[in-house]
């Protein structure tokens, strides 16, 4: 959840969780693709946002794996990982920062 923080908002993602076993009560759900389709077809889905961008942010996110991990897969920790894959998915924002600047900033940060 602290990684999607600015994509969802979390009281309302933990509400619209606790909905989720009363609409799924008579639908039988064996993985996530029973979800999705089941998801995508339910006019219920509208009352659902935040489960909405979460499962638009899993549907993504192999895509994004495979781009990300390449020959580093073996060596990469998965902190590494989970930064590298944050900097490919948010890169329209990240484009725009100045890379000598971040550098500048934490290197007056660790001589103060």
């Amino acid at each position: 959840m602290q990684l999607y923080v600015d994509d969802i908002s979390i009281p309302d993602f933990i509400a619209q969780l606790g909905m989720l076993p009363t609409l799924l009560k008579e639908v039988p759900i064996a993985s996530m693709s029973d979800f999705i389709q089941w998801f995508m077809t339910t006019p219920d889905r509208f009352l659902l946002s935040e489960i909405r961008t979460l499962t638009r942010l899993v549907l993504v996110l192999p895509a994004t794996l495979r781009r990300v991990k390449t020959y580093m897969r073996s060596t990469m920790k998965e902190f590494r990982l989970n930064a590298c894959m944050t900097l490919h998915i948010y890169k329209d924002q990240t484009a725009k920062l100045d890379p000598q600047e971040i550098i500048h900033s934490l290197l007056r940060h660790q001589l103060s």
